[in-house]
């Protein structure tokens, strides 16, 4: 009697707690359990009511449904005889069952909205049903589920993402199928975020201090021997990373052609979007787990160990796709250099270099945050540009065999002169980090490498220039030459203010400065072998004029002309101050033409107004300027020998100073060799002028 007498106050003690829980009623009369919460929460008991179900009212409820199970399997007869009982018949026997769908309403929401005290009241609940390791174990399967189909959706474009409730209703589901395979993989990692929030979620909310003895069967279960101790959240990660791993390895070895193929070759196309969708997955994982220090310290240190690992393994997961990169990255950076000096042409443009440098820039813009493929990158443009070297040496190898400085080798040298200078120069603006403290090895070699490479580059585009410089040199001293053969006496046409030979000179400088040195890019070497031209010029010039015989005084009127021409042109490529002694050559040339030669003699030390022409010239220039004063008797050098004036040029152009005054010095001996064999007057004013500045110069 005693027994029954417990039995049946604890029938109408559990009874009564389930009455109080409000969570019950509407399901005894036969509404379904998620319908009457739903209606109970909209309607009968709005927000904020006092008498709207108190979810911690579940833990109560879960307890009484479980020991009125227990007490209905162990004697169901008794509490159908009794008035006492009877009519809280139906009430128990839906106990456990609507108990645990509401308990199965309060777990969805709280997984979904990620609320911890709703997790640990359903929870709680699962655990007094006896539940709790089946609903979290079924749970954990669940998100496993879901995360291989989000992952097989966001790779495959013919699998469609599933609808999950709180993340994605099935109206979105139905229009991933229509996004492009990024709009796919940002779904993907957004679901994946989305299952590993709530996978931690569940572990934080079995955690906290609600009831540890009743988490420990469920923690035993989740942590295998095998896992070394793993949390949940660490086991479900490497489920996660495996599962993308095995996708991307699928994708990879994919028939060419096939949907999945072509995802893998887009994929490679910009590994760098890639990899920034998959490292939003750590990111998140580290927000939640400093969010909840406070609750679960013991936890959160670990989280943020295993964001830490996520994010190698995640990033290891993808490798395969980061190696097709590398691969295809080589060949985007490298094939524009190939196709620049296609078989089809033999140079590129300026404007063809910086097509390809955009290409670069997009190629770097996209891993520069990422220090290891920044590296990479950069090795493959240094990798390029030897390339570009090699071609650009290879036509200037037949630029150099060229002897005629015609157009169409203008605008060859022009072309890469101009592409050398601007690839170079771009690239070290945009590529060379030269104060930067690098943090990745393989980066800083790189970087050290490209630098080799842009000095080569620029060396190469000086060089270019050497040989339309030298053969314009050639055509202006072929040009000065002509004086020789024209006669300077005669008057010049009416439309013409200077000689026939300097009126060629006049026209290879214009065409000069119109069709190559604007032409070019601006650059210092340039303006130096532009300066060079000019100096090289003036001396041509000063040679030629001192190699003249007889210097009549109408050559030397014709000469002021022409001596004023040569200054116009060579200061259309230089300034004077670049020219510096050499223009001032000119001037004193000038000046030179029109002192008497008595004029010239001098004791000891030149007066200061005849030191400045003395010195003005270079020695050899002044000495054979004299002997075209002299007379018939005292020969210039080069009629002694007999040589014309284009092989004494060219002897004087191989030769140095004293060897000039040798030949100087041998024609004054053979001079006064004659006048005293022939006991002749004294000798003439030129020989003692021309000994006075030998000795003057030694």
């Amino acid at each position: 009697a005693a027994e029954v007498l417990r039995k049946v106050n604890r029938f109408a003690y559990c009874a009564r707690r389930l009455k109080e829980s409000k969570l019950l009623n509407p399901a005894a009369s036969g509404v379904p359990p998620r319908a009457a919460a739903a209606s109970a929460t909209a309607t009968d008991h709005p927000a904020g009511s006092s008498s709207a179900p108190n979810p911690e009212a579940l833990i109560f409820a879960a307890e009484a449904a479980k020991e009125l199970d227990g007490l209905l399997r162990a004697d169901p007869s008794l509490f159908e005889r009794l008035d006492a009982t009877r009519r809280d018949l139906p009430l128990a026997r839906r106990a456990a069952e609507n108990v645990k769908h509401r308990a199965a309403e309060l777990f969805h929401q709280g997984m979904v909205a990620r609320n911890m005290s709703e997790l640990g009241i359903a929870l709680q609940a699962y655990n007094a049903l006896g539940l709790l390791k089946e609903k979290v174990g079924e749970e954990v399967a669940a998100l496993v589920a879901n995360v291989q189909a989000a992952v097989q959706a966001g790779f495959d474009p013919n699998v469609s993402f599933r609808a999950h409730a709180g993340l994605l209703d099935p109206s979105q589901a139905a229009r991933s199928s229509k996004l492009d395979i990024w709009g796919r993989l940002a779904t993907m990692a957004s679901l994946l975020q989305a299952f590993i929030a709530q996978a931690l979620s569940l572990e934080i909310a079995l955690l906290r201090r609600q009831d540890m003895q009743a988490y420990v069967p469920l923690l035993n279960h989740i942590r295998s021997p095998s896992e070394n101790g793993k949390t949940m959240t660490e086991s479900f990660l490497d489920v996660v990373v495996s599962t993308v791993k095995n996708q991307v390895v699928n994708a990879s070895n994919a028939k060419k052609k096939t949907a999945l193929a072509t995802v893998f070759d887009k994929l490679t196309m910009d590994y760098p979007r890639v990899r920034v969708l998959f490292e939003g997955i750590p990111e998140m994982l580290r927000s939640l787990a400093l969010a909840n220090l406070a609750t679960v310290p013991t936890l959160a240190p670990k989280i943020s160990r295993a964001a830490q690992t996520l994010e190698g393994n995640i990033i290891s997961a993808i490798a395969t796709v980061e190696s097709h990169y590398i691969v295809a990255s080589y060949s985007r950076i490298t094939d524009p250099i190939e196709s620049l000096f296609a078989s089809s042409r033999t140079w590129p443009s300026e404007v063809d270099c910086l097509l390809v440098l955009k290409t670069w820039s997009a190629e770097f813009q996209g891993v520069q945050s990422y220090p290891n493929l920044a590296g990479k990158v950069v090795k493959n443009i240094g990798h390029a540009l030897d390339m570009f070297s090699a071609h650009a040496e290879s036509v200037m190898s037949a630029l150099n065999q060229e002897q005629n400085l015609d157009n169409s080798m203008s605008t060859k040298t022009i072309a890469l002169h101009n592409s050398l200078k601007a690839l170079s120069q771009a690239v070290k603006k945009n590529f060379i980090f030269e104060e930067m403290v690098f943090t990745d090895e393989l980066w800083k070699s790189a970087n050290d490498g490209l630098i080799a490479c842009v000095k080569k580059m620029g060396n190469l585009s000086e060089d270019v220039l050497e040989r339309p410089f030298l053969l314009l040199k050639k055509k202006i001293e072929s040009a000065f030459l002509k004086m020789h053969d024209e006669d300077l006496t005669e008057e010049l046409p009416d439309d013409m203010n200077c000689s026939f030979y300097a009126g060629a000179v006049t026209r290879l400088y214009d065409d000069f400065r119109e069709n190559f040195m604007y032409r070019c890019t601006k650059s210092k070497q340039l303006l130096l072998m532009s300066s060079k031209l000019a100096k090289d010029s003036i001396s041509s010039f000063t040679k030629n004029v001192s190699l003249l015989y007889p210097l009549s005084e109408k050559m030397k009127l014709r000469l002021v002309a022409d001596i004023s021409k040569v200054e116009m042109l060579v200061t259309s490529v230089s300034t004077e101050k670049e020219l510096g002694s050499s223009y001032q050559q000119l001037h004193v040339l000038k000046r030179l033409l029109f002192v008497e030669t008595k004029d010239l003699l001098f004791e000891g030390t030149p007066s200061r107004e005849l030191s400045q022409i003395v010195e003005g010239l270079p020695g050899p220039i002044m000495v054979y300027h004299v002997f075209s004063r002299a007379p018939t008797t005292l020969q210039h050098p080069h009629r002694r020998l007999g040589w014309s004036p284009k092989a004494f040029f060219e002897w004087m152009e191989r030769h140095n100073d004293q060897d000039m005054y040798t030949k100087a010095r041998e024609s004054l001996d053979v001079y006064a060799s004659m006048k005293k064999d022939g006991d002749s007057a004294d000798l003439c004013l030129e020989f003692r002028v021309i000994q006075q500045l030998l000795e003057h110069f030694s």
